[in-house]
């Protein structure tokens, strides 16, 4: 399964606000559905920040919300957006090191540029599939 641009930021942080900071508000409408497959890829252009606060033109989104990828059953995570380092690279560092504590691939980014230049190579179902980005 594959989704468009994930950034729980923006509208979709202010949602998550307004439902009282449950991060599983949206993973319990479509969870079950992308967690669901073989492979789950999400483009997540944020990094995640302590005491992120909502801005129009700066994304970042509250740790918190991790937990809302992980009930989505998350594996891989493109990071060809242009924010995730809106608010410094400690940030996204940060991020792509949480995202490898969690076992999940990571392209389009990375922590140098060897490792954005990776593509992403998974064996399924006796097939081969690849991810350029």
């Amino acid at each position: 399964n594959m989704t468009g641009v994930t950034a729980l930021t923006r509208i979709m942080q202010r949602k998550l606000t307004q439902v009282g900071g449950d991060p599983l508000y949206f993973s319990a409408k479509i969870g079950a559905f992308l967690s669901d497959a073989d492979l789950t890829h999400v483009s997540n252009e944020v990094s995640f920040k302590p005491n992120c606060g909502y801005s129009n033109t700066l994304f970042c989104s509250p740790p918190e919300f991790i937990e809302t990828l992980k009930a989505s059953g998350v594996d891989l995570v493109e990071l060809t957006g242009n924010h995730n380092n809106d608010l410094g690279s400690k940030f996204n560092t940060e991020t792509i090191e949480l995202y490898e504590s969690l076992g999940w691939a990571t392209i389009g980014g990375g922590l140098n540029t060897t490792d954005a230049a990776e593509p992403f190579i998974a064996d399924t179902k006796n097939s081969k599939v690849a991810f350029l980005a």
